[in-house]
């Protein structure tokens, strides 16, 4: 029931978007291939990460309140820091957000809120598997949650290159 109420969550955060990512279609007929490719690619990302953030936020509220292994091992399994990291680093970036969205500020929109940094969180996700494989606490756990978490940790990093390669394009515009 929580990975259904993240989803939806999701989906909500997705449908308040529509609007903005309708935006991102190049004018004119000069549009060339490779703008086309990174605007569908900034479309697909902008998308699909409210589902990432939903998720990551709900795997571990579902890993802790089934202990199935004990407190200890919890905290060394990939998958549950994965989507803690996720969790921390998007509310890092919730706390300055807030407060512009309070002030109506012109800087955020409610879209802007949803549309969740791919770049800092993946370097967070990066940060601590590297934490758990130089402290040798790097253990998988064979259950389908810990599986899940390490495929949305590793759908952020994914995001983030696939985010990088985009920008390079658009910067430098390659043929």
């Amino acid at each position: 029931m929580i990975l259904v109420a993240a989803m939806a969550v999701g989906t909500l955060a997705v449908r308040s978007t529509v609007p903005w990512l309708s935006d991102l279609r190049a004018d004119g007929a000069e549009a060339t291939l490779v703008m086309q490719t990174v605007l569908c690619v900034q479309y697909a990302e902008s998308a699909f990460n409210p589902y990432l953030a939903t998720v990551s936020v709900a795997l571990p509220v579902m890993r802790l309140r089934r202990l199935h292994p004990g407190r200890r091992r919890i905290g060394r399994q990939r998958g549950l820091i994965a989507c803690s990291v996720v969790t921390t680093s998007m509310a890092i970036e919730a706390a300055w957000i807030a407060p512009l969205a309070a002030r109506d500020s012109a800087w955020v929109d409610v879209p802007t809120i949803f549309a969740v940094p791919m770049l800092p969180v993946s370097f967070s996700v990066a940060g601590g598997w590297i934490a758990l494989a130089i402290s040798g606490q790097w253990q998988a756990d064979p259950g389908w949650i810990d599986r899940v978490g390490r495929t949305v940790g590793f759908a952020w990093i994914a995001g983030a290159v696939v985010q990088w390669s985009s920008d390079f394009l658009l910067i430098h515009g390659l043929p």
